[in-house]
């Protein structure tokens, strides 16, 4: 990010708190202008398979920004994108807890070993192990 843009950045980020109305959407529409390559930058490296979609994670991104915006204080000694960095991962991971907690393991590719799951449901995973397979044997 170069540095006009985060000094832009920073600027809007403090002005946002104290404006209303249309002014307030109004910098809430540049700083989404100004944040949209950072904050998929962090979608990317958050996302992983199975957690939701990009788009999801992306307005649970932005949840994190407006937090950082509430909570912003210049006397932290920091710049508003390295606050805002932390409320995002924060939101991110808050996000993915959610996600795995109310959906099933199945959605993820954890199987029963009785589960049909090859041959378009006519066969599980059991009947493709060997009949010699030994459990104790392979964990040892």
């Amino acid at each position: 990010m170069s540095n006009s843009n985060n000094s832009k950045i920073q600027q809007l980020a403090l002005q946002i708190p104290k404006a209303e109305g249309a002014h307030k959407h109004l910098l809430l529409n540049e700083l989404v202008g100004e944040m949209e390559e950072f904050i998929w930058k962090l979608v990317h490296t958050q996302y992983k398979t199975g957690c939701g979609t990009k788009d999801e994670m992306y307005q649970a991104a932005w949840i994190g920004v407006m937090k950082a915006i509430e909570s912003y204080s210049t006397a932290k000694g920091t710049k508003f994108t390295t606050h805002a960095y932390w409320q995002i991962l924060n939101e991110l991971a808050k996000y993915k807890r959610e996600f795995d907690r109310f959906n099933p393991a199945q959605d993820k590719g954890l199987y029963s070993i009785e589960y049909n799951l090859v041959d378009g449901g006519n066969h599980t995973l059991l009947d493709i192990l060997h009949d010699n397979f030994d459990m104790e044997e392979y964990y040892e």
